[in-house]
């Protein structure tokens, strides 16, 4: 309840990670796991949260970038990919996050 409200574009440390979402996306608004494209946005993790959400504002995350996924469902990624979580707005949202880390 006193958790992350949003979680900044990154990359992990992992060889992969799965993403599963726990809660029922009717419990919650907001929260989107997004993915940026490694061409289009290749240093945006370098940049400070603040000059990011100026240069991709959230609406554009949504439309462009957020993957739906429903309750029980998972969204698996390399680490290297760049993505990151929109600001939740209502509710609560719970995850399972799994890393594969390299040997």
């Amino acid at each position: 309840m006193n958790g992350r409200t949003e979680f900044p574009v990154h990359r992990d440390s992992s060889a992969a990670t799965v993403n599963i979402l726990l809660s029922d996306p009717l419990g919650f608004t907001g929260a989107e796991l997004y993915f940026l494209g490694e061409n289009e946005f290749k240093k945006a993790d370098t940049l400070s949260s603040a000059h990011f959400k100026k240069l991709v504002p959230e609406a554009v995350l949504r439309a462009r970038h957020a993957v739906p996924y429903a309750q029980g469902e998972c969204a698996m990624h390399l680490g290297r990919k760049m993505h990151g979580v929109l600001p939740l707005t209502s509710g609560e949202r719970f995850t399972l996050i799994l890393m594969y880390m390299p040997q």
